[in-house]
């Protein structure tokens, strides 16, 4: 999302389907939450605030991608 004043725009989606690789940077740039979704077009880098919520974002992805999988 973008911020525009008080309204919160989508900027867009990552589609669990397009999804090829999910990785954990570790300290990335000296950054502890960054971790990559790769799709076949681009490589998105996410940070999440701390160590633990990047382990959720990463469980959480990794279930849907199995689900998906199936």
């Amino acid at each position: 999302y973008s911020q525009k004043g008080s309204e919160r725009l989508e900027k867009g989606v990552i589609r669990i389907a397009d999804i090829e690789m999910l990785g954990d940077l570790g300290n990335y740039k000296g950054r502890k939450g960054v971790f990559a979704l790769q799709t076949p077009t681009r490589t998105y880098y996410l940070e999440a605030e701390t160590r633990e919520e990047k382990k959720v974002w990463l469980e959480a992805v990794q279930q849907r991608l199995e689900v998906w999988s199936k």
